[in-house]
């Protein structure tokens, strides 16, 4: 049985690795800080804060329920990382 830390855990290494932004990116792109997203990147995080989950939603255009719930690395291509505007 996976757990629900370790399925986003799963999911925001999967999008990180496929857009090719690093954990320290996504931090600073999302105003989050690093060690949070570290945590919630490792699966330590049992419970993540909503508006981090929906900022991290928001950058890779992913539903909020799919990125808690779905494995995204079978075959969800249907994402696409945010352009940062200045």
């Amino acid at each position: 049985d996976i757990s629900f830390s370790s399925v986003i855990a799963k999911n925001l290494q999967h999008l990180s690795n496929k857009s090719g932004l690093s954990e320290a990116e996504i931090a600073r792109r999302i105003d989050c800080p690093p060690q949070t997203l570290n945590r919630i990147f490792r699966g330590q995080t049992s419970d993540p804060k909503i508006s981090i989950v929906s900022r991290l939603s928001h950058l890779f255009e992913v539903p909020i329920s799919t990125l808690l719930t779905d494995d995204l690395t079978s075959g969800y291509e249907n994402y696409r990382v945010l352009p940062l505007l200045e």
